[in-house]
């Protein structure tokens, strides 16, 4: 199930290294297992990790943390974070845990405090869109998190009107589609719309309009939001006029 919305300010994106070279997982020898076993270190993962995840660890689950720990960089304090972090998430796969610690590797993450801010970023910027979209799944595709940074960032919309444009896609077609609700999003932004006020302003002169309708003979699917076919010239002119 999808997890609350958390209502925060969105944190400022981290600025990471991105040139890291992910090590291969090593075959660790038997001899090499037992002397990490010894660490102080080694054995605080170890602990927190069946306590998080509830289970005895595998031998190859050793083996991972033991990858993140040795060959990652990463401290006892992280791995901590990170276990937590996905368990939080419903993700108790030692797969899902070691892929989420190399992506973190990848972005240049080396702290806790790096850690928590991109986590931060995440569940504030990225999760509520993919909520909306009903994706709970999985976390946001290079493609997908594209399409929220144009939204947020360079349209400059509140989440706000991001999650309307979701909600009318999903209403429109039934599924998600981040193309469908980029051309949404797009179309308000070149109407001017800045506000829910100025949507229900269009959506407004769209059902006055309807009663005297004109045929374009466009057939564009995309035309179609949630029931709208908008006159975009019009309609721009209109609230233009309105706003004066």
């Amino acid at each position: 199930r999808c997890r609350p919305k958390v209502s925060q300010p969105l944190p400022q994106p981290v600025m990471l290294q991105t040139s890291f070279s992910i090590p291969e997982k090593p075959a660790y020898t038997n001899a090499q297992l037992a002397a990490f076993a010894q660490e102080e270190d080694i054995q605080q993962i170890l602990f927190t990790a069946e306590q998080y995840l509830g289970r005895t660890l595998s031998p190859k689950d050793n083996e991972t943390l033991i990858y993140l720990y040795d060959e990652l960089g990463f401290s006892y304090e992280l791995i901590d974070y990170l276990i937590e972090y996905c368990v939080s998430n419903n993700k108790r796969r030692m797969r899902y845990i070691e892929k989420t610690a190399l992506n973190w590797a990848e972005a240049g993450i080396t702290t806790l405090e790096q850690a928590k801010a991109q986590t931060s970023l995440f569940s504030n910027k990225y999760y509520p869109v993919m909520r909306a979209m009903g994706i709970c799944d999985h976390s946001p595709a290079e493609i997908e998190r594209k399409y929220i940074n144009k939204w947020l960032d360079k349209l400059g919309f509140p989440m706000e009107i991001v999650i309307e444009a979701c909600n009318r896609t999903i209403a429109a077609l039934h599924k998600p589609s981040f193309a469908y609700a980029d051309k949404i999003l797009t179309s308000w932004n070149q109407q001017g719309a800045a506000t829910m006020a100025d949507i229900h302003r269009l959506d407004k002169l769209h059902h006055q309009a309807a009663d005297t309708p004109v045929t374009t003979g466009n057939t564009n699917g995309f035309n179609n939001f949630s029931q709208h076919n908008y006159d975009f010239d019009e309609l721009e002119k209109q609230l233009l006029t309105s706003r004066k």
